[in-house]
């Protein structure tokens, strides 16, 4: 008994931790930049997204990897060095949506592995899942929007 509560309480607590940030209505998020994968804009000014990591904005990161498969997070710690913006996204436990249904998801707690990123407004994502302990780089189109004044 107390060996299935000890891993009952440790996954409530992992899951826990998701909820950190209270939700904020989509009608006060902005998009104020987005880039492609080579960190060329397509939309709005990157120093409007300077200015608002500077006024210490909540800023949110939308991606998408392909057709009906978009990530969104938020951004956590926020660097701007030399006219780009770098932001981490906090781990998270990796979840597993069903490509062949795309309806189910799983939350791949049995090794809780996390996933860990920095993304950046040249394009460059790197990534790190802890379960296979190797860092990915890639080029990525970002959107970043900023939460409104």
């Amino acid at each position: 008994m107390t060996k299935l509560f000890m891993v009952f309480f440790t996954l409530l607590t992992l899951l826990s931790g998701c909820t950190k940030q209270s939700v904020k209505p989509h009608a006060d998020w902005k998009l104020v930049y987005h880039h492609d994968a080579a960190g060329q804009t397509i939309y709005g000014d990157k120093q409007a997204l300077i200015k608002a990591v500077s006024e210490a904005r909540p800023i949110r990161i939308v991606w998408p990897l392909r057709e009906h498969f978009i990530h969104v997070a938020d951004a956590g710690f926020l660097t701007v060095m030399n006219g780009e913006v770098f932001a981490q996204i906090d781990g998270i436990i990796r979840q597993i949506p069903d490509q062949k249904t795309r309806t189910s998801i799983a939350l791949d707690a049995k090794d809780q592995s996390r996933w860990h990123a920095i993304v950046s407004t040249t394009g460059e994502a790197q990534a790190f899942q802890s379960k296979e302990k190797k860092l990915n780089a890639r080029q990525r189109a970002f959107k970043w929007y900023a939460y409104k004044q």
